[in-house]
């Protein structure tokens, strides 16, 4: 789900010119995916590709990139010259296509939430909305926080537009959801500064690929039984720093993180964050990345009882 942005990059990501799909960023080969917002095809001119290939790291301008045989290309990075794509548009027509894709993001959040709320128990649901109405909260202040003089004019529209429509992403929870979950519309009130939980960047949804949200969820729930979390879901009582190490593995390995942040220690830190429990040096990707004391089947092994949970 790509409706909710927390920072400069994230909300540089409307202008990527491939499809994003849940899993992966990639291009297809010898063809672009058309962009997301159709006056954003205009900055074509002014942006380069940089992405891993097998001799390093390359640089090409994206229209040498139509042309490349080179497929999934999951590092790829687009550099933008804001200014020269700010002289060639015409501001209140970019302004209308931002409002309109982001709309549409609005909409399918809010199906996917709506759906994600009915097609579970009780305590899920409750879990779900929880988590979701928080992440919502969290991008808001994220958004709001970012200073005005470190962002273009063209990201502050961008960020602008992505707030507005959180507002009325909050309203609408708040009119469809007060009956059933008024205590967690309260206390993460979009709009209000939250002093609720750990902050906007430290939130785990940002690293879970969408749709398996509920599956983690679930793993929170088994691991609560068996002692390893407590009830509330926000204290880690595994003794052992490693522990929590090689839950993240194995999330991992059970293709929950998204593949983007796999090898990198932010999720690992949000996972610190959730349950209060910190790993230490151990954090570090080049502790624990090929290193045979953490491989996938040694987190496999240790979370064993959580093999059959779908």
């Amino acid at each position: 789900m790509n409706y909710l942005k927390y920072d400069k990059e994230d909300l540089n990501s409307i202008f990527k010119p491939w499809k994003e799909t849940e899993f992966e960023h990639f291009l297809d080969r010898k063809k672009l995916k058309r962009p997301l917002v159709k006056s954003i095809s205009k900055i074509y001119p002014f942006a380069n590709v940089r992405f891993m290939s097998e001799d390093g790291w390359d640089t090409l301008e994206l229209e040498d990139m139509k042309e490349s045989s080179t497929e999934y290309l999951e590092s790829a990075q687009v550099l933008y010259d804001f200014d020269s794509f700010h002289e060639k548009i015409v501001l209140k027509e970019f302004e209308n296509d931002v409002q309109n894709y982001v709309s549409r993001l609005k909409k399918n959040y809010i199906n996917y939430i709506d759906e994600g709320i009915v097609s579970g128990t009780d305590s899920e649901a409750h879990k779900f909305f929880h988590d979701h109405l928080k992440a919502l909260n969290d991008a808001y202040n994220s958004l709001k926080e970012l200073p005005s003089n470190d962002l273009h004019k063209i990201q502050q529209i961008i960020s602008k537009i992505h707030q507005e429509n959180y507002l009325q992403t909050y309203e609408y929870f708040s009119i469809n959801y007060r009956d059933h979950y008024d205590h967690l519309l309260k206390n993460f009130k979009v709009g209000e500064v939250s002093n609720n939980g750990s902050g906007a960047h430290d939130n785990i949804l940002k690293f879970i690929i969408p749709g398996k949200e509920k599956l983690f969820f679930k793993f929170e729930e088994e691991l609560s039984q068996r002692d390893c979390l407590n009830k509330t879901g926000n204290l880690w009582k595994m003794d052992e720093k490693k522990s929590l190490l090689m839950f993240y593995i194995y999330c991992n390995s059970r293709g929950i993180i998204k593949p983007i942040f796999k090898d990198t220690a932010k999720p690992l830190k949000a996972l610190e964050s959730r349950y209060n429990f910190e790993v230490g040096g151990q954090r570090k990707p080049s502790k624990w990345i090929n290193k045979p004391n953490y491989s996938q089947q040694m987190a496999e092994a240790e979370f064993f009882f959580l093999k059959n949970i779908k």
